[in-house]
């Protein structure tokens, strides 16, 4: 059958090349945004919704308009733009993102979910827009006044398709181990490839309209009249494809260097997180995701602290919840092996080697980044026997274990403020912990969440009920003993704590079908201190009054299960 459309072969080529880089720096682009607002805006469910459909709404409409524009249009000008604009918007990207930052972050700050939102559309919604024009685009042209259509739209959306599962590949595979800058540069890198691909397409266009207006060659309407138009316009692509070099010089990959001179040692993108090292008043922070000013005193120091040093003492937290961690040796005095699933800046195993010298300590860490850091930022003494370090996921480092690997205290401190991971909070996972405990053996569990909901209308406290009473009850099937913890903040009284209050909570979940009362927990830490069997961690004894004397009832919530655990719709943001 006689060839219909009246591309050439090489252009066709061409054109389904574009489509497949395309294709390829859109999906890269998408994964790339989680990481590019995860240092602002954290990441969690709602950062996840907000890019997904931020990304969804551009692609829809660029859909429709490059569409209509690729019926309409006889050139090849409209698909370069499009490309080149969008290359530039991307390479610009992290020069955008502080003033975003700025616009977006306000104080007091807006919802979460809508932070999330207008921060992706800031940056992704225009570039999205501009992808999504690009194969509705070439398929209008590869299939004007030609026969076969449907095949034709098919094979350019199989080929974008294709692009765009290269992109996830070598975005997750690859991408991961380079700064964002890097990456994004190198993705509007793809991006200009694929416009210097578009102007050569133009003029291979403009080359083939010449013979057919003498009538020697294709039909003239689908050629570009007047003949000399393409060459005509080709300043103006050039142009457009000098946007992403114009705005890549302000956009170019930067070293992870301290952005704020007085307090920052240490920055990286790491696979898991943006994490951050702080000195502020002689104290040292590390800090995962997100790290916005909210105001008050040592509010900004702790809201999203993973781990505190006193640079005085390395020793020694200057979060106080770790100090509760301590209590574990007043239920189970005679404890040696212990597990701790959660690194950060190793203030708890330093605090353990320090004071308990028969232990044996082994440290579950996700990000071997974490590891490293607290290695050189925070003392963590690795070279210690005593300690074992294991990089892996904290559930699947119980999965692997042999059976006979057994602890008497398992602690779990691996869950960020604004992002959980549901499958280290289910019932199948306190199960799993079960078989690696001894008889007696208990977990310590550091969670942030709320004794009671704030009071309607007040939205200056997150909602942190459901998730402490969701745990409470899916402990509890494995657990019958769970004492509660309350960490007081730095405002509080210990007799006077705000039960609405965001903050630390700390559950110690045992087996004993008898609960030990308040004063018996106290006469345990006092004759534990005495003994030197317990170190009094900063007033460990006046610690002991935040325990809730009675069992607290879990009203709220539902028992979380690896099919159902919506943790992060509970996660209490303030």
């Amino acid at each position: 059958m006689a060839e219909t459309n009246p591309i050439l072969p090489a252009n066709r080529s061409l054109l389904y090349l574009i489509a497949f880089l395309t294709g390829l720096a859109c999906l890269a682009l998408e994964i790339v945004a989680f990481s590019v607002l995860a240092p602002s805006v954290g990441l969690n469910i709602y950062v996840n919704g907000a890019v997904l459909s931020v990304f969804m709404m551009g692609l829809s409409v660029g859909y429709y308009v490059g569409g209509r524009m690729g019926d309409r249009s006889r050139g090849f000008l409209p698909l370069v733009a499009a490309i080149a604009i969008v290359a530039g918007l991307v390479a610009a990207v992290p020069s955008l993102k502080g003033p975003v930052e700025n616009l977006v972050l306000r104080q007091p700050p807006l919802s979460h979910a809508l932070e999330a939102f207008l921060f992706a559309a800031a940056l992704f919604l225009l570039p999205s827009v501009l992808l999504g024009f690009v194969s509705p685009f070439i398929a209008a042209r590869l299939a004007a006044g030609g026969k076969g259509v449907g095949g034709t739209v098919g094979r350019v959306f199989m080929v974008s398709t294709v692009g765009s599962n290269a992109g996830a590949l070598l975005t997750t595979f690859v991408g991961f181990n380079y700064p964002i800058s890097e990456q994004l540069f190198f993705i509007s890198v793809v991006l200009g490839a694929s416009a210097v691909l578009g102007i050569l397409a133009s003029v291979l266009a403009a080359a083939a309209a010449r013979p057919a207006s003498a009538g020697a060659g294709f039909p003239p309407a689908v050629s570009v009249p007047p003949a000399a138009a393409p060459v005509s316009r080709l300043p103006l692509m050039a142009l457009a494809f000098a946007l992403p070099l114009l705005l890549g010089p302000a956009a170019a990959p930067a070293a992870t260097e301290a952005t704020h001179s007085d307090a920052t040692i240490y920055e990286k993108d790491t696979f898991y997180h943006h994490l951050t090292v702080r000195d502020i008043d002689g104290k040292r922070y590390l800090i995962f995701g997100a790290n916005r000013k909210t105001g008050g005193e040592d509010g900004e120091r702790t809201q999203t602290s993973q781990s505190g040093m006193m640079l005085s003492d390395p020793n020694r937290s200057c979060l106080t919840y770790t100090d509760y961690f301590h209590f574990a040796f007043a239920l189970r005095p005679k404890a040696k092996r212990i597990a701790l699933v959660g690194c950060g800046g190793g203030s708890t195993p330093k605090e353990f080697l320090k004071n308990y010298k028969d232990i044996e300590l082994q440290v579950v860490e996700l990000d071997p980044e974490v590891v490293k850091v607290a290695k050189e930022h925070f003392k963590l003494p690795l070279d210690d026997k005593r300690l074992k370090v294991t990089v892996e996921d904290g559930r699947r480092f119980f999965r692997i274990a042999p059976p006979e690997q057994k602890y008497d205290v398992i602690l779990l401190d691996a869950y960020h403020h604004s992002w959980l991971p549901f499958h280290m909070l289910t019932k199948e996972y306190f199960a799993l912990l079960k078989e690696h405990l001894t008889d007696d053996g208990i977990i310590v569990q550091n969670l942030i969440a709320a004794l009671e909901n704030p009071p309607p209308g007040d939205k200056g406290k997150g909602k942190g009920k459901d998730l402490l009473h969701s745990l409470l009850k899916t402990l509890e099937l494995t657990f019958p003993t769970v004492y509660v913890m309350p960490v007081p903040g730095y405002d509080e009284r210990i007799d006077r704590l705000d039960r609405a209050r965001v903050r630390n909570v700390m559950l110690f979940a045992t087996r004993d079908k008898k609960r030990m009362s308040l004063s018996e927990l106290e006469v345990a830490v006092k004759a534990g201190i005495e003994a030197r069997r317990i170190a009094d961690y900063q007033g460990l004894q006046t610690k002991a009054k935040t325990m809730l004397p009675e069992r607290l009832e879990p009203a709220a919530g539902q028992v979380l299960t690896d099919d159902f655990a919506p943790v992060n719709h509970m996660v209490p943001i303030p």
